[in-house]
């Protein structure tokens, strides 16, 4: 394996954290958000990082979604099932969409 950054010898081998097993906890980071100029400044985001192969035994697998629910005093997250490819892809119409539809129909 080779590193990106410019300041690594190519020889120097790197050793890579795989997170094998799962955190006990996480510390919540921020984010900072380039607002207005306004008195409020940069304004923090708070944000998580969850990465490893730990999340793999979890069922959770590259490209997966997860669907996020606020329960008190914490997140849920649950992996969304895969559509079916067999089943066509149905979109939803918007109102826009329905008001055309519906005066399409109205005139003669």
């Amino acid at each position: 394996m080779h590193s990106t950054r410019p300041d690594t010898p190519a020889s120097e081998s790197i050793r890579q954290k795989l997170y094998l097993t799962q955190p006990a906890r996480v510390r919540v980071e921020t984010l900072h958000y380039l607002g207005s100029t306004d008195e409020l400044g940069d304004i923090p985001i708070p944000c998580v990082k969850l990465r490893g192969l730990w999340m793999r035994r979890a069922g959770i697998d590259v490209g997966s979604r997860l669907k996020l629910e606020l329960i008190p005093g914490g997140i849920q997250l649950t992996v969304e099932p895969q559509p079916d490819p067999t089943l066509p892809k149905v979109r939803q119409m918007g109102r826009l969409q329905r008001a055309r539809l519906e005066r399409q129909r109205d005139q003669p």
